[in-house]
């Protein structure tokens, strides 16, 4: 049997501008049977509804494996309470 081949792709969603700019993350990792899809930090409000629409249009799922905040503060976590039509599994 071959050896798989695992995939990943990392996506940096800007949120802010100036001095408080940083990033919300989208994560897939992948092979030929199944992907899991990540979120680091959902950025601001406004960015967790980019998130929404960018997980299926870029990573073709509405599931989410894990979403994962760094720290509370509203530029990384407002955005995770964003109400997705996407279906979370597990919130870190």
């Amino acid at each position: 049997m071959p050896p798989q081949t695992i995939n990943y792709e990392i996506d940096f969603l800007p949120v802010g501008t100036g001095e408080k700019s940083g990033d919300a993350i989208a994560l897939r990792i992948w092979n030929n049977l199944n992907q899991q899809v990540f979120v680091i930090d959902g950025g601001t409000k406004d960015a967790g509804k980019m998130l929404v629409q960018h997980i299926p249009a870029f990573c073709g799922t509405r599931a989410v494996d894990a979403v994962i905040s760094t720290h509370p503060d509203g530029d990384h976590a407002s955005g995770i309470g964003v109400r997705p039509p996407t279906f979370v599994k597990s919130v870190v």
